[in-house]
């Protein structure tokens, strides 16, 4: 649109709509003024935070206390790139995953080619045919995925890849990958 020009509602609407699923944009404050029939708009755009962090925990009585701290970087060295991490500990479960993503405009939408690493070591509870418990055994786990990730809005999000993942258990190692589409 130039200034100056008419602007049909349901337009305005549907750009305001893909707006708020704008990971980039925190807000938009349009300064209305006018008089009549006839509005102009002053737009300041609010970007979202470069860096943000959370965190939090939880407790069950058969899988104990969980907490976690997660943390996203945005545009990392001025580059566009995003750097995801998130440390979670647990009585059964510990996991790093690490990521970095490049968000890329597709018609309004983003289109993020994506790489994400995950280290894990899980206690696995054993039990015999009592529902006695028997011990525990340790696994460690690694698991990698590169492809693209795109928003489609309302938190709905696909990705579409290769994962691959390796595993140690007292019997011996394995892996396994493959393609991987999830929603």
């Amino acid at each position: 649109f130039r200034a100056g020009d008419s602007i049909p509602w349901a337009e305005v609407w549907e750009r305001m709509n893909r707006l708020s699923e704008s990971e980039q944009i925190d807000g938009v404050w349009l300064y209305p003024s006018g008089s009549g029939d006839t509005v102009s708009f002053a737009p300041r755009i609010r970007h979202a935070p470069g860096l943000s962090a959370a965190g939090g925990f939880a407790y069950d009585n058969s899988l104990g206390g969980r907490v976690w701290f997660a943390g996203l970087s945005e545009n990392l060295l001025g580059l566009g790139l995003g750097l995801s991490s998130k440390l979670a500990l647990g009585g059964l479960r510990n996991e790093l995953e690490l990521g970095v993503r490049k968000n890329l405009r597709y018609r309004w939408r983003v289109l993020a080619p994506t790489m994400l690493a995950t280290a894990a070591e899980e206690k696995v509870p054993l039990y015999d045919a009592e529902g006695s418990d028997t011990g525990s055994i340790t696994v460690q786990e690694l698991v990698g995925f590169a492809g693209l990730e795109r928003a489609y809005g309302r938190g709905w999000r696909m990705r579409a890849g290769f994962e691959g993942r390796t595993w140690d258990e007292p019997d011996g190692s394995n892996s396994a990958g493959g393609v991987l589409l999830r929603m």
